[in-house]
């Protein structure tokens, strides 16, 4: 997978969605970051990934995502449900 750049759109990215790590740390890995995108990035933060992270990007991540970042939520497998059919109909 290819490095995702450290640049003020997606330092605000990484910023929301791994909070509890500084932007340089969070694009470090980009297969966790991409796991904890699917996770918790909104549309918006989606649109400037998408700038910098390929299909095949996202497949490779869905597959190596480390265990126990992208989780099922509460009330269903949404994660599991939109993130493979949305991968499978971009191709």
């Amino acid at each position: 997978m290819n490095p995702i750049p450290l640049n003020p759109e997606t330092e605000r990215v990484a910023r929301r969605i791994i909070w509890f790590e500084t932007p340089a740390e969070a694009l470090a890995d980009p297969v966790r970051f991409m796991a904890y995108a699917m996770s918790h990035a909104l549309h918006e933060d989606m649109k400037v990934i998408r700038r910098y992270v390929s299909d095949e990007d996202f497949r490779n991540a869905l597959d190596r995502a480390p265990p126990g970042i992208i989780n099922p939520p509460f009330l269903g497998l949404l994660e599991f449900q939109i993130w493979p059919f949305s991968i499978a109909s971009a191709a």
